[in-house]
């Protein structure tokens, strides 16, 4: 849960005590549990399609409906799916609103991938050289979460890597509104080799 990427570095801290992390952190929301109750459902609506069948859908849809579909298949890692999705919304006027359409909890495509360690679906996102990736790179959800962030947190070495490459040292220097980097909340968890890759992107500072 989200609480996880931004607590826990302290000792002897009884996690069901009121003044534990949960407490003391302002309170991120629990992605883990509500992916979790609703993942068979996404999986059944994400299964891969035909190319003529979506086409049609992708044709019909609205851009709020191209977002929902770029999540969704972002969440449940289906590289294939996704690239040809993107496809699809690349050849839309309405391109940057779908791509940059974030969830009831501030999160964008990236950070959906970014949770479950998708490498292939942010690659699709990464080989794309448009002024939409940068903006998708550096957009924050809900309690200044950024992509790099929650893949920190989760201890996704390859998907930071990906995402240092891609978003540098400017990425690496986000916090969450209570302060806390990318850096604070790898090496909180125990993700040495993920707090490695960060503090050489980003430095002292960091």
């Amino acid at each position: 849960v989200r609480e996880e990427r931004t607590g826990g570095v302290a000792t002897g801290v009884d996690p069901a005590h009121p003044t534990s992390r949960c407490a003391a952190m302002p309170k991120l929301v629990k992605l883990a549990s509500m992916r979790q109750e609703h993942f068979d459902q996404l999986r059944d609506s994400c299964l891969i399609e035909s190319q003529e069948s979506l086409s049609e859908r992708c044709a019909s849809a609205s851009t709020a409906e191209m977002g929902a579909l770029l999540q969704q298949s972002a969440a449940l890692g289906q590289a294939a799916h996704f690239r040809a999705l993107l496809l699809h919304v690349l050849a839309r006027d309405d391109a940057a609103e779908a791509l940059m359409q974030t969830n009831k909890r501030g999160e964008s495509v990236l950070h959906l991938a970014a949770d479950k360690g998708h490498l292939g679906v942010l690659q699709e996102i990464r080989t794309r050289d448009c002024m939409w990736r940068e903006l998708l790179l550096m957009l924050t959800a809900d309690d200044g979460i950024s992509c790099l962030i929650i893949a920190a947190g989760e201890g996704h070495l390859e998907v930071a890597k990906l995402l240092v490459e891609a978003g540098g040292r400017e990425l690496a220097m986000l916090t969450a509104s209570n302060g806390w980097s990318c850096l604070h909340i790898a090496a909180g968890q125990g993700h040495l080799e993920v707090a490695k890759l960060l503090v050489e992107a980003g430095g002292r500072e960091l």
